[in-house]
């Protein structure tokens, strides 16, 4: 009985300290991974607000250009916000 309490102590004090091993070299790990995806959710974050934007500022535009009567002054009243989602959105 003695041989069994004792095997079963060693193989635990090993397999904690191996459990502790990992540990420290996941524990050095996670905060790199942690900012990774807190940038990564950012960026996105950032690229579909401006996409929206755009597509906003790009449809108020796109209004104001059908209601004038003369063409030459649809590009005169557009606000800072609506050049700057324009100018942000490669894609509008």
């Amino acid at each position: 009985m003695s041989q069994i309490l004792r095997g079963s102590t060693g193989s635990t004090a090993r397999s904690t300290t191996d459990i502790a091993d990992v540990w420290t070299q996941s524990a050095r790990r996670r905060p790199w991974l942690g900012l990774g995806l807190l940038g990564i959710s950012i960026a996105f974050t950032l690229a579909v607000v401006i996409y929206f934007g755009a597509w906003s500022a790009s449809e108020k535009v796109q209004a104001r250009q059908a209601a004038e009567v003369d063409p030459g002054a649809a590009g005169k009243d557009v606000s800072a916000w609506e050049e700057g989602f324009l100018w942000a959105c490669p894609l509008h």
